[in-house]
């Protein structure tokens, strides 16, 4: 079935109806209606997935027969590298500085600047900054290649540096992520629980995991991984921009054992503080 197919694709690009909607410039529920009702979109919105997406098979979306992606797409080849870009307008090349992932297996992957999404590194800590990158000022910024299956076609990408242990252990100082761009129409749908970097008009850049009340009360519940670091809330009003969190680049490798006797010390710890308090009862 068409709409079946279409949200196999959508699925795989990691976006959701609604999201793929504005990332195609496409009117609210031309497909998420189609996908929920069992039906098929019209020719104008045919040619706005095709323009977006060229590395889409047309006829597997249509009749079903073939493969998802074209061809073109399926050499079964590596991706040799991930390059860091140092210029705006440079292409990967055997001179690029390497970011260190070799050889990632993926049959739908070949290295492709049409298949890799282009991620800007910023070290803005203000609002301003990242603005300006949203608008197009991108000069003089570190940028990435990276699989655009990881990510997802369409959308803009930033790069943002961990700069504190607030998120730890999920997040250590020093770790980058990589965030999706969050329409502010979608703002209402920001997931539960999940890490958003937000861009705020007073107090910087946040990287928490958040819980969305835009829509009761108009804030987000901001809190750390981090226990001893006090929750907090973003009014609307103070949000300049968001971002979905969609991976992270870190050289810390957590000991998880570790973790877990500090976890277990610390049981200990309260246990023994309780079993004194109650000797002195």
């Amino acid at each position: 079935m068409f709409s079946n197919r279409l949200e196999t694709f959508i699925k795989s690009i990691r976006e959701t109806p609604t999201s793929f909607e504005t990332l195609i410039s496409a009117t609210k529920g031309s497909i998420y209606k189609p996908i929920k009702n069992g039906k098929t979109v019209g020719v104008e919105i045919l040619e706005k997935i095709v323009s977006n997406y060229p590395q889409l098979n047309l006829e597997w979306l249509i009749t079903g027969a073939g493969e998802m992606l074209k061809d073109s797409t399926k050499s079964g080849s590596k991706i040799e590298n991930v390059h860091l870009i140092s210029t705006p307008n440079s292409t990967p090349n055997s001179k690029s500085k390497k970011l260190g992932v070799q050889n990632i297996a993926n049959p739908y992957l070949p290295y492709n600047s049409e298949l890799t999404k282009e991620v800007i590194m910023t070290k803005h800590e203000a609002a301003a900054g990242i603005s300006g990158i949203l608008s197009g000022d991108d000069k003089d910024h570190i940028k990435i290649n990276l699989p655009a299956t990881m990510l997802g076609w369409g959308s803009k990408f930033l790069g943002f540096k961990v700069r504190n242990d607030s998120m730890h252990p999920t997040l250590y100082d020093g770790d980058w992520v990589i965030g999706r761009f969050i329409d502010p129409g979608e703002w209402q749908e920001v997931k539960n629980e999940h890490i958003y970097v937000i861009s705020t008009k007073t107090d910087g850049i946040k990287i928490k995991r958040v819980r969305n009340r835009l829509k009761e009360v108009g804030f987000l519940r901001c809190k750390s991984d981090n226990k001893t670091v006090p929750s907090f809330n973003v009014e609307s009003e103070d949000i300049a921009s968001l971002f979905e969190v969609r991976c992270r680049i870190s050289f810390n490798f957590p000991n998880e054992p570790a973790i877990m006797q500090e976890q277990i010390r610390r049981l200990e710890d309260r246990l023994d503080d309780i079993q004194g308090k109650n000797k002195t009862l």
